[in-house]
């Protein structure tokens, strides 16, 4: 079990202290924080089982090849001018470390919506005032999914730590009753909106009106939210899914961006959700990343 598994553990165990008692919201914050660091250092872990490098934020050979395998290092080789020794070996953040575990990881892929989510609340935490956190939110976060994503985790990974400090028999009653719970409200939700839609669609001119409404929204970029047409679970239309941009720090000459879905909207039957944990289970919630190159008047800026 590599490091960053190690550290997890430690985050999770004291996480899931939340469970075995009524927080008051300082207590729900710090629960919330360190599932939240937990979760990071798991990305991290799988990635770092692929390859180590990938959870550099400099990974280019003279960037890293020193600091990765410097055991392995001829010594006499730093005075080599092409490797950069002032290379620090800072790591990705959390926002690079889940959008690139999801590519190696069905759990992390699972709950895309629900972790970008939290590392929204986790900046929250890190970097503004606590008055700006919806504190029941956070516990609805804790009571609801920290078990579940934990044994998933587990039982993906094979992290025996983990669930050595969940308790299996108690994992499975509660994630039965968890998704029976979700499917059937779902379902009812799903089925609402589809009788909406049977009842709107003999009326052409209505009908005509939404779908012009429904291709503005085709493409267009506002800001740090775009959007995409996806089919819409209930009525089977064409519905919209906003994708929340967010950056990340420059590496060398590029940025990396990130498109996470934050909310699906149907004109046509008026579905709305914004649940990440209904995104994430009716399977739109995966995220989208690229490399985007520093314009000129970004690299004249540095």
């Amino acid at each position: 079990m590599n490091k960053f598994y190690n550290d997890a553990i430690l985050y999770m165990r004291k996480a899931l202290k939340s469970q075995s008692s009524i927080p008051d919201d300082e207590d729900t914050i710090i629960f919330f924080l360190s599932f939240a660091l937990g979760l990071e250092r798991i990305f991290k872990g799988i990635l770092f089982d692929i390859s180590p490098i990938y959870i550099l934020r400099e990974q280019a050979f003279k960037n890293s090849a020193h600091i990765l395998y410097k055991e392995k290092f001829v010594k006499s080789a730093n005075k080599n001018k092409g490797i950069n020794l002032n290379a620090t070996g800072e790591l990705i953040g959390f926002r690079d470390s889940l959008s690139m575990a999801s590519y190696f990881s069905k759990t992390v892929l699972k709950h895309n919506s629900l972790f970008f989510e939290i590392s929204k609340y986790r900046d929250i935490i890190a970097h503004r005032a606590l008055d700006d956190l919806d504190v029941l939110r956070l516990r609805d976060i804790l009571n609801k999914e920290l078990r579940s994503i934990l044994y998933s985790f587990s039982n993906e990974l094979g992290l025996q730590g983990l669930s050595g400090i969940i308790g299996i028999k108690e994992y499975n009653d509660f994630t039965d009753t968890k998704l029976n719970e979700l499917d059937k409200s779902l379902n009812k939700k799903l089925k609402h909106h589809k009788e909406i839609w049977l009842d709107r669609k003999i009326h052409k001119d209505q009908v005509t009106i939404i779908k012009e409404k429904t291709s503005s929204y085709s493409n267009p970029y506002y800001s740090n939210f775009s959007f995409m047409d996806v089919t819409c679970p209930a009525c089977q239309n064409t519905a919209i899914i906003t994708l929340e941009d967010a950056d990340e720090a420059y590496v060398a000459n590029f940025r990396k961006r990130y498109s996470f879905v934050t909310e699906l909207r149907c004109f046509y039957c008026d579905l709305v959700i914004s649940d990440s944990s209904e995104l994430d289970y009716l399977g739109i919630g995966q995220s989208f990343f690229w490399d985007e190159e520093k314009s000129e008047d970004d690299l004249q800026e540095d």
